[in-house]
């Protein structure tokens, strides 16, 4: 979020090399006999550790982590601050190792160790710790800077903070809070820093100067502008921010004529990548083949026979082409006055086949039977036969993009898939409004790519078999 010049901390790494040098200190440079015991090779130890919280803050920005990155860099800046003044304070002493210093080196060293070992962790750590622990670090560092042993007090800048992070712990928190020591000069009558924001100059009416740190209030057009406070549905845009702090001179021509000294402080604020939630809605009809049961029945024509006299018949049938499981029973039916019967029936492929046969009732004992009797054979076929059924087709999936990366969908691709359009909604991630969106009408032909651009022309869609691609473009205003 804060970012000074990444060539900063190099910078300050070769003037300190240059220091080294001219005070004597071999190997101060590189050049090996600073070994380890020694406090400047200690110290070096310390500002790699630093600047890895530093690379994280910015790495947790690019993601998206924008309060605890901000933060992280806010510390990190506030130990290189405290550091680098260390390093100046004790110079003479980087050659020596901790136990041939006073006491009061080894502590302020130790303090700085500590603090630069959780800046390092603070990834892990609640909001709410994080928090606590840029706070506690603001108050040690300048704690530390007031009682090194320098006549120079000049100002030195952590870094600053937005509304947006301020907002979780502030009761009053201001648009931007600039971080650091000795930021107004009593001795000069307190005179008011130059805050230029996003090629805007601040009026000093919106510059509120304290000892530790300058809380500016922008005027409504620039705050409607740069959007600070970086709700989800009002994201705050990157600015740059310059600062100038007076404090009263050292040089004994400038005291005389009250010109002060200044202190310069360039930053850069960045909500790092922008996040869009982008979900997809598919709409299309798949068909399968099912097996839909059917029946058939077949009767014989009537059958008659005399007393104690037989008569049979049979009936076959054919499936249609294609049916499937063809079962037979059968049963005589429409039977008078008939004594023995006897149905048979048996499928074979598509065909049906039944049997049978009745006979007459048996003579009495005068040798006569109540009549001739009838009856007719019947056929029950059970089959089925294959149908396509259409059913709708529907899929729903969501995923986050982060500017200017691309994000991937895909569609169930079958033989039996016919997909009709896919809509794609674009949202800030955490706002409930959409921001852009894409139709689509997915071609007949399955193997037709197809480019589709978003509403606004922010997005744009890349069809593939069943694979979709959705991108942003550099029309994307943010």
């Amino acid at each position: 979020m804060m970012n000074t010049s990444k060539s900063l901390w190099y910078r300050r790494s070769s003037f300190l090399c240059i220091i080294a040098l001219l005070v004597g200190v071999e190997g101060g440079c590189g050049g090996g006999v600073l070994t380890a015991g020694m406090i400047g090779f200690d110290l070096n130890q310390l500002k790699s550790t630093v600047k890895q919280a530093e690379d994280s803050g910015h790495s947790l920005i690019d993601h998206g982590n924008v309060a605890l990155g901000q933060q992280q860099l806010l510390l990190a800046g506030t130990l290189n601050g405290g550091i680098d003044r260390f390093q100046k304070a004790y110079q003479s002493s980087m050659h020596k190792t901790f136990n041939e210093v006073d006491i009061t080196e080894k502590n302020t060293f130790d303090q700085l160790t500590d603090l630069s070992n959780k800046a390092l962790h603070m990834e892990s750590q609640t909001s709410q710790d994080a928090q606590n622990l840029v706070l506690t670090s603001q108050t040690t560092v300048n704690q530390i800077l007031d009682r090194l042993p320098l006549t120079d007090k000049s100002p030195v800048f952590f870094g600053f903070v937005t509304r947006d992070v301020l907002n979780s712990f502030d009761a009053s928190p201001a648009d931007v809070q600039i971080m650091g020591y000795h930021l107004v000069d009593d001795s000069i009558g307190r005179k008011k820093p130059f805050v230029e924001i996003a090629g805007h100059v601040i009026p000093e009416d919106h510059v509120d100067p304290q000892y530790d740190r300058i809380k500016v209030t922008l005027p409504p057009e620039i705050l409607k502008q740069l959007r600070v406070g970086n709700e989800p549905c009002d994201p705050m845009q990157p600015f740059e921010i310059r600062v100038i702090v007076y404090s009263k001179s050292a040089s004994f021509f400038k005291s005389l004529f009250r010109f002060p000294d200044e202190a310069h402080y360039d930053g850069h604020a960045s909500p790092g990548k922008r996040r869009y939630s982008i979900s997809l809605i598919a709409d299309g009809e798949t068909s399968q083949e099912i097996q839909v049961a059917q029946a058939k029945d077949v009767y014989s024509g009537q059958v008659n026979v005399d007393c104690e006299s037989t008569g049979s018949t049979g009936v076959n049938w054919q499936a249609p082409v294609g049916s499937n499981q063809v079962n037979a029973t059968a049963d005589w039916v429409n039977t008078d006055k008939v004594g023995q019967q006897s149905p048979n029936a048996a499928a074979s492929g598509l065909n049906a086949t039944a049997t049978g046969s009745i006979r007459g009732q048996n003579k009495n004992w005068l040798g006569n039977c109540d009549g001739g009797g009838h009856g007719t054979l019947h056929m029950h076929v059970t089959y089925t036969i294959p149908q396509q059924q259409t059913q709708p087709l529907n899929s729903a999936s969501e995923s986050v993009l982060m500017a200017p990366d691309s994000v991937k969908f895909t569609v169930p691709v079958a033989e039996n898939n016919k997909w009709h359009s896919v809509r794609i909604t674009v949202k800030r991630a955490g706002c409930a409004n959409d921001f852009d969106s894409i139709q689509l009408n997915v071609p007949d032909n399955p193997n037709q790519n197809v480019d589709q651009s978003s509403t606004h022309g922010y997005f744009v869609l890349k069809y593939a078999l069943g694979t979709i691609t959705v991108s942003s473009t550099p029309q994307l205003p943010e």
